[in-house]
């Protein structure tokens, strides 16, 4: 474990630009907030559109879910 907190391994190389990490934290938070988003407003919005019932080639948030956790392993 010393060596993984190791000094040398903490510090950015030479020619690192720092300015990298931002854009990077705010795509993944945007996807992290979009995903929570969709959960959040689902029904609302179902509601609010006028649908009553799903039709037989609807997906299914759990079989949707499935898929993209199967694509990202």
């Amino acid at each position: 474990m010393a060596t993984f907190l190791a000094r040398e391994r903490t510090i950015a190389a030479p020619g690192y630009s720092r300015w990298l990490i931002p854009p990077a934290a705010l795509c993944v938070h945007l996807c992290i907030g979009q995903a929570y988003a969709f959960s959040v407003f689902n029904l609302p919005m179902t509601k609010l559109i006028g649908i009553t019932q799903s039709v037989s080639d609807d997906w299914k948030l759990t079989g949707a879910s499935a898929k993209l956790l199967r694509h990202l392993a």
